[in-house]
């Protein structure tokens, strides 16, 4: 744990030094500079993590099914006729095209972590740089989230996330066209992705107080009735669906609190709080089948991660949405939210364990170890 403390301890340090010590003059030059340091020290933490860190990077001695990195291996030896023609595993063409380049640096399996860990960590600090107007609580709450999580073992989904989250900022811009093609090219990387179509329209959904009633009511609906919904459903998940039970109830109560939280500070007026409170509903529903299929609840992880947008922005917001807080107040809910997520992504990366979670991000390893 101690690797994960020092880079928390290095956003705490970036955080004081450029917004609190007034070391920088501008407000901008601070959130570049922080969006860099975030950008950096993330790049390394999943850059310089050992292959055997997560299910999906290493061979499964049990199945025989093959982890990303021996397929990297195998895929850079492979000729471009191949690459282009012949299905390998369960690997989208895109992805199967974005490993053979990577082999043309280097065939060593440490390259594709590193140009993952490149795509995800520049994606993230540009994505909160450019939509969130408090760059370290939104850091502390995109850390805190299985969206996080997901980059240290599913390679594949987390560049393909990585991707939307740069779709995204063409949403803000209403810039449809290049909306579309990046979800396009992030579902070459990961079918799943796809389903991202959905977050332009609904970016746009005004919350008036007859949607925020209907949107809370379908979520019991939607859970209760979650296993014939998901049969309809489920053709749109690429991998096979599979019965787990894995404690998504807790979250997923966990994220109808926090959407109902949304819905109640949250400024309708404000497009950027009222629409990532819509994306994150899509999270809710996701997480919805999650107890039933993994799947869908991975599915979940491109919506999830605008909670990092929706709740500091929400909370910054001067105008304020039904419930209007002093400033007094605000600063007190935002540190109690600070502060429950800082401990549950702490503690989150503590218990996902060796042989305990297909995460494994615990202990954390050097690949030189």
């Amino acid at each position: 744990m101690l690797i994960y403390f020092i880079f928390f301890a290095i956003l705490f340090a970036a955080y004081f030094l450029l917004f609190k010590a007034g070391f920088v003059k501008t407000e901008k030059t601070s959130k570049i500079l922080f969006a860099i340091i975030f950008g950096v020290s993330f790049f390394l933490l999943l850059a310089l993590r050992h292959p055997d860190m997560g299910v999906d990077l290493k061979d499964n001695i049990f199945t025989g099914k093959k982890g990303y990195c021996t397929m990297f291996e195998l895929i850079g030896r492979m000729s471009w006729k191949d690459v282009f023609t012949e299905q390998v595993a369960h690997y989208e063409r895109g992805y199967i095209i974005f490993y053979k380049i990577v082999s043309l640096i280097s065939k060593d399996r440490q390259a594709i972590i590193i140009a993952c860990a490149l795509i995800n960590a520049v994606c993230t600090s540009i994505f909160i740089y450019k939509t969130s107007k408090q760059s370290f609580f939104a850091t502390i709450i995109y850390l805190a989230l299985p969206s996080f999580l997901i980059l240290l073992s599913g390679l594949r989904q987390g560049v393909a996330i990585g991707i939307t989250m740069l779709a995204f900022l063409c949403i803000k811009e209403k810039k449809w066209l290049g909306f579309i093609l990046l979800v396009l090219l992030a579902s070459t990387i990961h079918a799943s992705s796809i389903i991202f179509l959905v977050a332009y329209p609904l970016f746009y959904i005004k919350q008036t107080g007859i949607v925020k009633l209907i949107s809370i009511a379908v979520l019991p609906v939607v859970y209760i009735f979650r296993t014939p919904l998901f049969n309809l459903l489920s053709g749109i998940f690429k991998e096979d669906a599979v019965a787990q039970e894995n404690g998504a109830l807790t979250l997923f109560l966990v994220f109808v609190l926090i959407y109902i939280f949304l819905l109640i500070i949250g400024n309708q007026e404000n497009k950027m709080v009222n629409g990532c409170i819509n994306l994150f509903f899509m999270a809710c529903i996701c997480q919805a089948f999650g107890g039933i299929y993994m799947t869908a609840m991975r599915v979940g992880y491109y919506f999830m991660i605008y909670a990092c947008i929706a709740i500091p922005n929400a909370i910054a917001d001067e105008d304020g949405g039904t419930l209007r807080l002093s400033s007094r107040q605000k600063l007190a809910v935002k540190f109690v939210i600070f502060a429950a997520f800082l401990a549950f992504g702490l503690y989150t990366l503590y218990s996902a364990q060796k042989d305990v979670t297909w995460y494994e991000t615990n202990p954390y390893r050097f690949f030189w170890q």
